[in-house]
């Protein structure tokens, strides 16, 4: 019975290839987008649970409720973790680390490495990294020494065993490195990347900063602790100590303790290791999924439903010869079951053909090795199954207990021109006019942040980050001068920190000279004084800095504040406070008076609110910025890393573009807008294989009556008419019931960002003409191939 099942589905599949291959087709491209949605999913998810203990492992959070709002930070000074650990029997284990940008000699070859950590010796206690050589137990024990990873050994050495051997950590000075072993190469779905762990003890020498909060702290909790009852603890602890130092704190402070499997998703904070990914916008791949899936599904329900009625007469035959409805039945859910296991067969094969382009596109980080998993196959494999058995069942149940007399008198009929096959269209429909709206909602919404909004002047500036040693400070102006005597640079400046880069100098207590103490957090730069006019920002009230000015040189000091910053200070107006000094309430000591206000200077993306800030005028800085005339920019470059050389002998020749640094901000916003424009596209495609498909079982239905129209005087323009109105009448009903979804869908997502495009109307305009377009040429093609048929080849063959 299951043999004859089988070769009688193959049969109709092969029967009906056109129409077959239309729904195999929609329903794998349906599959392939779902596969990797759910991938990219679970590869977001599963950060750091790979690590012994992960369910212990909690990570150490500052918070300052300041008046200007809550500042939560990882930054943690060097004294809380210890104290904590000795203190509160709940912590089984403790460890601080910072990540860094630092440079190394190997032989004659200085190296950037971007991923280096130091960190205290209990590092690779608690986070289990396997260990390729070298005695664990003895890791990170003394200062200046290091554990690298297996890539970076390979890169240093070659296939030599690099343990024992000695590297340079350079700019500032020259320390030696011994390299106590190799771990293998980070995954890259951890918060804790690194090449390279130095420990930590070689950088806590006299001149350490030990009370800055800049240092990450981790704590293992003993099993059955709890986390918010460590965390108060912790937390009293912290404020025993200060009132122990006589430090006053007028507002209130905590400490938190976040489990290291939420970091990923769950945080945003000051001090972060590497920007981190967004909750909220898997959820919204995750409806995508939902609503791609429901594409598919209508899409195989409706042409499956089109094939069948092709089929009436041979099941009719059937019945009449004594099959019964549960045979019919079982036919239909084989048949349909094949069709998706066929399906579901090649969308794994579509996936692993375009993964390479799909991972270039969405900037993904894993690759497809969890294709091979059961637990891959599982879910869509149950998932086709059910829609499968469901729509063999729904089908079948139509012929159960059907009387054969029925088929004599040709009174049974399927018609997939009902309500039920036009809601399904109309539900298609509806999935992508969403996806379009969305897609081109985020557009706007990404483009008014990156260009409407932002009004600096951030194109062709090229940044040279300069060694920050102070013994290069006079070499930094020669090095300038040289520059713009090229006619290819039009002019220079500097700054101690980049737009684009998270501000780590931030301090409250500052106040007005002769008012009261305000709880407010202001940030702090150093800036060069044509700072603001190289980068096109607007003074809104007083001057600029004077080209000579100094706040570092003893001398009177003068600072400009941004526009958030002058109001916090609580006067009427920001023109009010130029003139007044500010005062630090903790330091006892001026910082400056204000002479200017600026309005429209943007450190973090647009999709934040700007920070109160206070800059300070200086006449170095480590970050250079050279803007470029249009010209070769490599030829520029190379005449930059020259007298770089020069200048700065020995030293590695570091620089990126300024634009592109502060747009990798929006990394997550732009990978979001990517998966929304290839859902899109493939919610059009699997719309458009729909469309096609009923078009075709509408033409070949309605043969008959199209040559009869045609032997009647009926035009061409008429039977396409005929045959286009119902499809644009279904998209006009999908547009009319998608819009309001998509608008209220766009609008809550919108109101996330701090700086926020109006969603203009043409996005749904634009939407309906795309949505209608497709709509018409899928049809028309068919149709005017049915219209411009001979109409007595028509009648011969009906």
């Amino acid at each position: 019975m299951i043999y004859k099942n089988i070769r009688l589905a193959f049969r109709n599949i092969i029967k009906n290839k056109g129409a077959s291959t239309i729904n195999i087709l929609g329903l794998a491209i349906g599959m392939m987008s779902v596969l990797l949605i759910f991938q990219y999913i679970s590869f977001e998810k599963s950060y750091d649970k790979f690590f012994d203990n992960s369910d212990r492992l909690q990570r150490l959070v500052f918070y300052r409720y300041y008046q200007t709002g809550l500042d939560k930070s990882v930054g943690n000074n060097y004294i809380i973790g210890q104290t904590a650990f000795q203190k509160i029997p709940a912590i089984e284990n403790f460890c601080r680390c910072k990540r860094d940008t630092r440079f190394f000699e190997v032989g004659e070859q200085i190296y950037k490495e971007d991923r280096t950590l130091f960190a205290d010796s209990s590092f690779f206690d608690m986070f289990s990294y396997p260990v390729v050589s070298g005695t664990q137990s003895e890791f990170l024990r003394q200062p200046n020494v290091v554990v690298i990873t297996e890539s970076l050994a390979k890169k240093y050495f070659g296939y030599e065993n690099p343990v024992g051997k000695t590297i340079y950590a350079v700019n500032p000075g020259k320390r030696p490195l011994v390299i106590q072993g190799v771990v293998k190469d980070i995954r890259p779905n951890t918060h804790l990347k690194f090449d390279m762990v130095v420990s930590l003890s070689t950088l806590t020498d006299k001149s350490y900063c030990y009370t800055c909060n800049n240092t990450n702290t981790y704590f293992l909790l003993r099993k059955g602790a709890d986390p918010v009852a460590v965390a108060k603890e912790i937390t009293s602890l912290a404020l025993e100590y200060l009132k122990s130092m006589k430090v006053e704190i007028t507002y209130p402070v905590e400490y938190h303790l976040q489990p290291i499997r939420d970091i990923h998703l769950h945080s945003n904070y000051r001090f972060e290791h590497e920007p981190n990914g967004n909750g909220k916008y898997l959820s919204i791949l995750l409806i995508v999924a939902i609503l791609i899936l429901i594409s598919a599904g209508l899409n195989y329900f409706n042409l499956y439903s089109s094939i069948t009625t092709r089929r009436i007469n041979g099941i009719g035959v059937r019945i009449i010869n004594g099959a019964s409805g549960r045979q019919v039945i079982s036919e239909f859910i084989t048949e349909a079951l094949i069709t998706g296991i066929i399906s579901l067969l090649m969308a794994f094969v579509l996936l692993d053909l375009l993964f390479q382009f799909f991972k270039d596109f969405l900037n993904l980080e894993f690759n497809l090795g969890s294709l091979s998993q059961f637990s891959t196959w599982l879910l869509p494999s149950v998932i086709l199954v059910m829609l499968s058995m469901l729509t063999g069942l729904v089908l079948g149940i139509r012929f159960y207990g059907v009387a054969p007399v029925s088929f004599l008198r040709k009174e049974m009929k399927i018609s997939t021109s009902g309500i039920t096959g036009k809601l399904f269209s109309v539900g298609q429909f509806t999935v992508a006019v969403i996806l379009i709206s969305g897609t081109l909602g985020a557009l706007k919404q990404i483009r008014y942040m990156q260009k409407e909004a932002f009004n600096m002047n951030i194109d062709q500036v090229l940044v040279v980050k300069r060694p920050v040693s102070k013994e290069f400070n006079t070499a930094q102006a020669s090095f300038q001068e040289t520059l713009l005597k090229f006619p290819e640079i039009k002019e220079i400046t500097f700054s101690t920190i980049v737009p684009g880069e998270k501000n780590g100098w931030v301090k409250g207590g500052i106040t007005l000279k002769g008012k009261e103490k305000i709880d407010y957090q202001f940030f702090q730069s150093d800036v060069a004084p044509d700072f603001f006019r190289f980068l096109n920002v607007r003074l809104i009230a007083g001057r600029n800095f004077f080209p000579d000015e100094n706040n570092w040189l003893g001398g009177p000091r003068h600072v400009i504040l941004n526009r958030e910053a002058a109001m916090a200070f609580g006067e009427n107006n920001y023109k009010d406070i130029i003139g007044k000094t500010l005062y630090d309430t903790d330091d006892k000591q001026d910082i400056g008076e204000v002479v200017g206000v600026i309005d429209g200077y943007f450190q973090n993306s647009l999709d934040q609110e700007v920070k109160p800030t206070i800059f300070n005028c200086d006449q170095i800085g480590y970050f250079i910025f050279i803007r470029i005339k249009n010209a070769n920019t490599q030829e520029v470059l190379g005449k930059v890393k020259k007298e770089f050389q020069t200048y700065f002998k020995g030293q590695y020749f570091e620089y990126f573009f300024l634009d592109d640094f502060f747009n990798d901000q929006y990394k997550s916003h732009i990978q979001l807008l990517r998966y929304l424009i290839l859902f899109s596209i493939m919610a059009i495609i699997i719309t458009a294989l729909s469309l096609l498909g009923l078009v075709m079982h509408a033409v070949v239905t309605r043969t008959k009556e199209i040559g009869i129209r045609k032997l009647n005087g009926a035009s061409v323009a008429e039977i396409l008419y005929m045959l286009n109105r119902e499809f644009i009448l279904l998209v006009s009903a999908a547009y009319v019931i998608a819009t309001p979804i998509a608008w209220f869908g766009l609008h809550k997502w919108v109101q996330s960002f701090a700086y926020k495009t109006e969603l203009s109307w043409w996005i749904f305009v634009f939407t309906f003409i795309i949505a209608f377009g497709i709509a018409l040429l899928t049809v028309s093609w068919m149709s005017w191939r049915a219209a411009t048929r001979n109409p007595v080849e028509a009648l011969r063959y009906e």
